[in-house]
């Protein structure tokens, strides 16, 4: 059975041409019904319709046409969201959504948020069908001005990338990215040899990888997901602090009855190159906190200066595992045991897995429309001077 071509109905905001360029690669060929689901799943994950119905039907001469039956959904939405977490205090924002820019099914996301740490502002454009290809393509715009531990930042520029995506379900991608920003770093109370630049522009470019087999994404109970990025930053391309950065993911999920194990992993580079000779603190990583290493606050497992504030570091790695166990008494109630290791290396010449720092403890989680409601305790089994015996954390979110 060869399909002559597609027809279209229900369809009002959504334009006729993007329906058949979206099924275009079905027609005069022979009927596929999974060649027809994986279309038909795009169109839903965009969130622009409700349901999308398909039917093959024989036409009066004699051929085969693909009769796609749509209901659209709100293409304009406005959400407020808020939270809280040890560090960024209470949190509020402000997200504006239109899912169908111009009738082609292409989004523009625009984001305020205001927390104690101060402000973040975000629009970004998005097309899943770059150039009518399997390939999404996002830009976006943002301006950032934060107090952090020791220091406060503006910081404002642009984000872009190209993801292909295939594999099972299409959750495999690669993506070409780059970032360009400009950074200034003020007020800061941290001993000037521990910040680096204070003022720059940063120009970098970089590709990642995602293989994922997990049940889903906001909160698995089985299978897993490996990520890797590299990125480079250079004069070449515009860039006045020049290094290279390297990330990468681990994470595995097992049902055990009714009860979730979670095990992850992840680690992150940054070394300074060319004319570069120290990377401005605001680029080192973090670690400590509600989604790391949860005996210390947030940003506090490491090196300090001689004020007790952090200064990050060029390497650093987070290993964790935790047990979910269901309160079946109260619904969406849990209760989780979990252990965390983890260390921060100032200097990337020096990464290694010396140094580690750990946690054991307790958490109980609420399950909520927005994300679990998450109280834990993380205590620390080899304290040494200086640092916390353990630490609570309250807030919103999942810990990997």
């Amino acid at each position: 059975m060869q399909l002559s071509g597609v027809n279209v109905s229900g369809n009002s905001k959504v334009t006729d041409s993007f329906f058949d360029k979206h099924f275009a690669e079905l027609v005069d060929q022979p009927y596929s019904p999974d060649g027809t689901n994986k279309e038909v799943e795009e169109l839903l994950e965009t969130g622009a319709f409700e349901t999308v119905r398909t039917d093959v039907v024989e036409q009066e001469d004699g051929t085969f046409a693909l009769n796609v039956d749509v209901e659209e959904g709100y293409s304009r939405q406005l959400g407020v969201y808020g939270g809280f977490t040890n560090y960024e205090g209470a949190i509020g924002g402000f997200e504006f959504r239109n899912l169908n820019l111009f009738g082609s099914v292409r989004k523009i996301d625009a984001e305020l948020e205001f927390s104690k740490r101060g402000a973040r502002g975000e629009v970004e454009f998005i097309d899943p069908w770059f150039l009518n290809t399997d390939s999404e393509f996002r830009a976006g715009l943002f301006a950032i001005n934060r107090s952090e531990e020791g220091y406060e930042k503006f910081q404002t520029g642009g984000r872009y990338s190209l993801t292909k995506r295939f594999g099972r379900q299409m959750k495999d991608s690669v993506a070409l990215f780059g970032e360009a920003s400009y950074t200034d770093v003020h007020d800061a109370d941290i001993q000037a040899a521990f910040l680096g630049d204070r003022e720059y522009f940063a120009h970098s470019v970089g590709v990642s990888m995602t293989h994922d087999r997990r049940d889903q994404p906001r909160n698995p109970r089985s299978g897993y997901i490996a990520q890797g990025s590299m990125s480079i930053a250079s004069s070449a391309i515009a860039s006045e602090t020049e290094f290279f950065k390297a990330t990468g993911r681990l994470g595995y999920y097992h049902p055990v009855g009714d009860h979730t194990l979670r095990l992850a992993a992840r680690a992150g580079m940054i070394s300074p190159i060319g004319d570069t000779t120290a990377i401005p603190i605001d680029l080192r990583f973090f670690n400590g906190g509600a989604q790391s290493v949860r005996s210390f606050d947030e940003r506090g497992l490491g090196m300090t200066d001689v004020n007790g504030y952090p200064v990050g570091g060029e390497f650093y790695t987070t290993f964790n595992i935790e047990y979910e166990i269901p309160v079946k008494q109260f619904e969406g109630l849990s209760i989780v045991p979990f252990a965390d290791a983890g260390n921060l290396i100032y200097d990337a010449d020096d990464a290694s897995l010396d140094n580690l720092r750990y946690a054991v403890g307790l958490g109980i989680r609420y399950e909520t429309p927005i994300g679990p409601l998450k109280l834990e305790y993380g205590h620390n089994p080899d304290q040494r001077i200086g640092e916390p015996s353990g630490t609570l954390h309250i807030g919103f979110g999942f810990s990997y």
